[in-house]
């Protein structure tokens, strides 16, 4: 039995319509015959705007045009059939059932193969493989991103009207509308000046999956220490809380002349945490004075959590925010 090649190749995240600058999702497929060097049949389809469709659906619409191609080749049934994607989720959706979006593109795909007499396999392909055609797919996709489909009476019924809008694809772009909203305001908040001081990964991504895996008490304790909206006396006399914006511990010990109780004072300056600040020094090394390297590494955070529950100093308010044995072992 001889073997026909069909590759798939979706541009969907890289297509673009370079009049108008607008990314296009676009699906191309190209069959060969084993051991020839020029594809014998090809298909190419135009989805539109990738704002109205996710590259999942150009995969699915991939699947949908190989199994076109393959019940549209002539005496199909000699043959059998190898289809090469370089999608995994599309792989995995035809061997798994499910309800997921989509499923109006899967189920005519499954229709076709279920009619089909010819054995086939999907083969899944790094997107830059030398599998034959691969080059040909990928330029003639590019192609097709300026809006041309091949005539609607060789394509499968689906896709010779529009295709509706992708629900998901409507949420990725309001998604995207939220966050760079979320951005411009951010850029023009007076927060931001001093939050970067410590991190300029705006949404701070990271560090909100460090929060995660901590108590409620730590996570609120660590985002005050962030903003400095702590109850530190610097900050409680600025919100008349208090009489005084020094540092208390200070105070109590002879010969010292008591400094503003703020976020580094009490960290790293502080001489009645001169103990706990030596561990600090000695655990995080060259970088235990860096509130700033500090904040970047969820070990030198729940090392940070340490020293604060050695000091005790936030124990009337917050607890023992101290990392338990338990949480040590989890992470």
């Amino acid at each position: 039995m001889r073997c026909l090649k069909i590759l798939a190749v979706s541009r969907g995240d890289a297509a673009c319509d370079w009049v108008s600058h607008v990314p296009r999702i676009v699906h191309h497929q190209v069959l060969y015959k084993k051991g020839e060097p020029h594809a014998s049949q090809s298909l190419s389809f135009h989805l539109g705007d990738i704002t109205r469709h996710t590259v999942k659906d150009a995969e699915t619409v991939g699947a949908l045009l190989a199994a076109w191609l393959i019940r549209t080749t002539p005496g199909s049934a000699r043959f059998s059939f190898s289809i090469f994607t370089d999608n995994q989720s599309l792989v995995r959706s035809l061997t798994k059932r499910s309800s997921g979006s989509g499923r109006y593109l899967i189920d005519p795909f499954r229709q076709i193969i279920d009619t089909l007499q010819a054995p086939f396999k999907v083969i899944w392909i790094s997107g830059h493989s030398e599998v034959q055609g691969n080059k040909e797919a990928d330029d003639l996709a590019k192609r097709a991103a300026q809006g041309h489909s091949s005539p609607p009476l060789d394509l499968p019924p689906l896709l010779r009207r529009p295709l509706p809008h992708s629900a998901d694809a409507e949420k990725q772009l309001y998604t995207q509308e939220i966050k760079t909203m979320w951005s411009e305001q951010w850029n023009d908040s007076p927060r931001r000046t001093r939050m970067e001081r410590i991190d300029k990964s705006f949404p701070f991504t990271h560090f909100r999956k460090i929060l995660h895996n901590l108590s409620r008490a730590q996570s609120s304790l660590l985002i005050q220490i962030r903003s400095g909206h702590i109850p530190l006396n610097a900050h409680l006399y600025r919100l008349t809380c208090v009489d005084t914006d020094k540092c208390q511990a200070c105070i109590t010990r002879p010969g010292i002349i008591p400094a503003k109780e703020t976020v580094p004072h009490f960290l790293f300056d502080c001489p009645a945490y001169q103990n706990e600040q030596h561990q600090l020094d000695t655990t995080l090394g060259r970088h235990s004075r860096s509130l700033k390297h500090i904040m970047s590494k969820e070990e030198s955070i729940r090392e940070l959590l340490r020293f604060i529950g050695r000091t005790e100093r936030f124990k009337e308010t917050h607890g023992d925010v101290t990392p338990s044995s338990i949480e040590n072992a989890d992470t």
